[in-house]
């Protein structure tokens, strides 16, 4: 129950920018007042007086107590835009973390996406990991078997021991869902958020692949980059 609070958060977040729109407003307030409507019958059992004022006060017909259990409406589920927005997210917290150990008020910040052979050892790992044959050994054999990763050996090699911890303990359902989506344009995830995330920080953000020949990269964290966690460098 408490998850859906910390997700509200965040939507309230990302969507305060549209309010002044008179028609995404509407849908917006539609998905607050969805999302309270099922929190209060789901809490009815624990706290029934609440739960009913509560329901009293938005209006609801009878008694929540003899409500209907909420549904899952599986129209209105996306787990590939929970994907795309949890980079999005994670790469925001990453930002936080840099700022609050560092004490750094950012004028710029740099995000740096992996390059397509990062994404094709990563692809790989989840496929092992699927079948629960995810090791380093399994993981370098699989991906030198495309000719691209023998000209980056030691770089391969090195990739692949940073992969496996983490991908190994990928909830199956996560993981099922980054198999069925791919390679991700991480890029293009960030640059739709671009005036989001400046405006969050009040800075300049540079997005960028790792290897994009126009890359600033002043502090050389952008070989740091792995799929779904973008490398950052505050300034």
């Amino acid at each position: 129950l408490y998850i859906p609070n910390v997700d509200m958060d965040w939507y309230r977040k990302r969507t305060a920018r549209y309010l002044d729109d008179p028609e995404r407003a509407e849908a917006i307030k539609y998905v607050e007042w969805t999302v309270l409507e099922t929190q209060v019958r789901m809490l009815t059992p624990f706290t029934p007086h609440l739960s009913e004022e509560v329901w009293e006060m938005m209006g609801g017909e009878g008694f929540v107590a003899f409500a209907d259990w909420p549904q899952v409406d599986e129209s209105m589920v996306s787990k590939d835009s929970e994907s795309i927005e949890n980079i999005v997210q994670t790469s925001m917290e990453d930002v936080q973390k840099i700022t609050r150990v560092t004490g750094i008020n950012p004028g710029k910040i740099y995000f740096y996406t992996a390059d397509g052979w990062k994404w094709k050892i990563y692809m790989n790992a989840l496929e092992l990991a699927k079948n629960n044959g995810l090791d380093v050994g399994s993981l370098i054999r699989i991906s030198f078997k495309d000719a691209e990763m023998k000209v980056r050996s030691k770089e391969v090699a090195a990739f692949a021991r940073q992969l496996v911890d983490d991908t190994i303990k990928l909830p199956e359902r996560e993981l099922k869902m980054r198999i069925k989506m791919g390679q991700l344009n991480e890029v293009v995830i960030l640059q739709d958020a671009l005036s989001f995330i400046e405006g969050e920080y009040s800075a300049e953000v540079i997005i960028a692949a790792e290897s994009d020949p126009w890359i600033e990269d002043p502090a050389k964290r952008a070989a740091r980059s792995k799929p779904y966690r973008p490398a950052i460098y505050v300034a």
